[in-house]
């Protein structure tokens, strides 16, 4: 009982993983807090804004096992994350606004969609692997590399990728395409 409390804390006060590796000098600003660089074992929390420059890169790990790797030039922020390590289920959002990333899906994804809104359209990853890599005019590609699925939609459609190595392709305000291998497309 106690346990679950802790995970129900403002966002402000929760802590939601850790940085487990680092180059450079990648840097967090938590909600209210001064920027700060990101070293390893520093932790992270609910809503912290996370960037690299040039040389920097971050791999953090979340309390449910889910790492997310933080490319060069990037930035993401971390808006929801909630997780009951009892039933191993939970809610995990982010914001990556530039730049590339790697997520691997740890608990929370076995069970639900983790979700990742871009300037191009929102992704969701389901029990897998997968890179996103968004463009300096919004676009993105998003590789799906292992796992159950990774949905891309926005408001001129979406695409679903379940085969390993499927890209989809979304150019900033247009519809979502296919690249190789396994993408769908959904209706509706």
């Amino acid at each position: 009982f106690l346990l679950l409390i802790a995970f129900t804390l403002p966002a402000a006060a929760q802590t939601v993983g850790v940085a487990s590796a680092v180059n450079g000098e990648p840097r967090g600003t938590p909600p209210a807090q001064n920027e700060r660089v990101l070293r390893v074992g520093i932790d992270v929390f609910s809503n912290e804004r996370v960037r690299t420059g040039a040389n920097d890169r971050a791999h953090l790990v979340f309390v449910d096992g889910s790492a997310l790797s933080v490319g060069v030039n990037s930035e993401l922020t971390i808006d929801r994350f909630v997780y009951d390590p009892t039933t191993r289920q939970g809610d995990l959002a982010l914001t990556a606004s530039r730049g590339a990333f790697r997520f691997v899906g740890g608990a929370i994804s076995k069970k639900s969609e983790v979700k990742i809104t871009a300037p191009a359209g929102n992704i969701g990853i389901r029990g897998g692997i997968a890179t996103i890599s968004i463009g300096n005019d919004g676009s993105a590609t998003i590789t799906f590399l292992y796992g159950d699925s990774a949905t891309v939609s926005n408001a001129a459609g979406t695409q679903k990728a379940t085969r390993a190595g499927s890209q989809i392709f979304v150019p900033y305000g247009g519809a979502p395409f296919l690249g190789s291998l396994g993408a769908t497309p959904i209706s509706g």
